[in-house]
């Protein structure tokens, strides 16, 4: 029997069982379910969003009412002052001059609620768009035709939003050194998104210069469709984009970042917001490998995010001993991507030393753990490392386990008693460990902490210590426990 007919039937005999409400349930409500939770998601994240749009509308219902209370001029201009919005509901106002000047004073954009004649009046509008700035430029879309195309007029509304050019007529952006002149003085930094080619007439989007100046205000313009149709793209135009935002050079097409020219302008004006790394990582294998490259890349002053480009070079760049010099006085840290015959050279072992400690400048980078280790089992001295090493640096265990089963007396270095504790005493010979035990009593001896405690539990401090470091009794004769 058909579905619909058995529950028809059912219900004309009033059933009430189990079975009956399981199946409407199942039918009515469980499709519905999903729907119905999704509604009330929706609406609990739109809440606000309405609220707020109920807000407005009372508020423009209020306003609505106070601009019919108002019969005279200077209640108007009061109402203005109070809040400027009502302007739009005063309708028997929009054709008056000092009320309208009044209003654009506060926002230029209020020009589209005025008379057709206001909008074709010179006074008014050449007072609008001397009141343009970089936050406050709206409403030039609203002038009229003939306004629209004065030169004078024109070129305030593009000075602050280069987009107004889809206001203007053919005629005037044809003339070319109209153009120059808005591009050139430009203030709309924050208005070029809307910006493309398309804007221009399609003789002058192959102009040159035009286009140099166009790529100053928005260098990603090179990667428009509108760009990329021109018939002859100029390489320095690429150049000049790069110049201005080094990071257009990592998203050129591969053909383009063959080109050393690009790589060394992005390099040449590489700033904060960009690494060198990321260059160097995108060139093609063939610049990799210049030698040019390398030196204009490392020889630039230490900055962080220039320390890690030496090791995207190829073997045969990483194996010259100047560019290895050269990368290693910029970050000694470099010290470790050079070819394995260099790192055993004495002169390149001296320098990395000398730069590192002996004579390192406050803002090089310090020598981390794996170049130090680097450096000892390629025959540097432990103990001379250690002498001139950070206290951060003298924590490294390659360093410490070292220097001080060759000589114990260093641990007196050491002003921390708690950065003494957390040594591994277990690689360390029992020489070592005393003198460390010895030097630990000496620095609590003479910390504050000491003073808080009785001697008792300062006995008993020393007994946890001696386990920690694993000397014996036997040994301990000499301590003066």
């Amino acid at each position: 029997m058909h579905y619909f007919q058995w529950l028809e039937r059912m219900a004309d005999k009033g059933e009430n069982s189990l079975l009956y409400r399981i199946v409407v349930f199942n039918f009515f409500c469980i499709p519905f379910f999903w729907v119905i939770i999704f509604l009330l998601i929706r609406d609990k994240i739109a809440y606000k969003g309405w609220e707020n749009i109920y807000k407005k509308q009372i508020k423009n219902y209020h306003l609505r009412q106070k601009a019919k209370k108002i019969s005279s001029r200077t209640d108007a201009i009061n109402a203005i002052n109070l809040d400027h919005k009502i302007f739009k509901y005063l309708s028997k106002y929009h054709s008056d001059i000092f009320i309208v000047k009044r209003v654009l004073r506060k926002n230029t954009d209020y020009i589209k609620y005025t008379s057709r004649d206001i909008r074709d009046n010179d006074e008014v509008i050449q007072f609008m768009v001397s009141k343009f700035t970089s936050k406050n430029h709206g409403g030039f879309k609203y002038v009229s035709k003939r306004l629209r195309n004065d030169k004078k007029i024109a070129y305030k509304a593009l000075k602050y939003d280069i987009c107004n050019l889809k206001f203007l007529t053919p005629k005037t952006k044809n003339n070319r050194k109209f153009l120059i002149l808005v591009l050139k003085f430009n203030k709309s930094h924050r208005n070029w998104t809307g910006f493309n080619l398309s804007l221009l007439p399609y003789q002058l989007r192959s102009d040159g210069y035009l286009l140099q100046l166009i790529i100053s205000r928005i260098p990603s313009i090179i990667f428009e469709k509108e760009f990329l149709k021109l018939e002859k793209i100029d390489l320095s135009l690429y150049k000049h984009a790069v110049s201005i935002n080094p990071r257009i050079y990592l998203n050129l097409p591969s053909h383009l970042r063959a080109e050393k020219t690009l790589l060394m302008t992005a390099i040449l004006y590489q700033c904060f917001y960009i690494d060198l790394s990321c260059l160097i990582k995108a060139a093609p294998e063939m610049l990799k490998n210049d030698i040019s490259i390398a030196k204009a890349t490392l020889g630039k002053e230490f900055c962080p995010e220039s320390t890690s480009a030496y090791r995207h070079f190829t073997d045969s760049v990483r194996s010259n001993k100047e560019i290895c010099l050269l990368a290693i006085n910029t970050d000694p840290n470099n010290y470790r991507y050079s070819s394995k015959q260099l790192q055993t050279d004495p002169e390149i072992i001296d320098f990395t030393y000398k730069t590192s400690f002996k004579f390192r400048k406050k803002n090089r980078p310090r020598l981390n753990a794996s170049n130090i280790r680097l450096l000892i089992q390629n025959g540097k001295s432990a103990k001379i490392i250690y002498k001139y090493a950070t206290a951060q640096q003298r924590r490294y265990k390659s360093l410490y386990v070292k220097a001080l089963n060759d000589e114990p007396q260093l641990i007196a270095l050491e002003t921390n008693f708690n950065a003494i504790l957390k040594l591994d005493f277990s690689e360390l010979k029992i020489k070592a460990r005393r003198y460390c035990f010895k030097h630990f009593k000496k620095l609590y001896s003479e910390s504050k902490k000491r003073e808080k405690l009785d001697i008792l539990e300062v006995a008993n401090l020393y007994k946890q210590t001696q386990k920690t470091m694993l000397l014996q009794k036997s040994n301990m004769v000499n301590t003066g426990l």
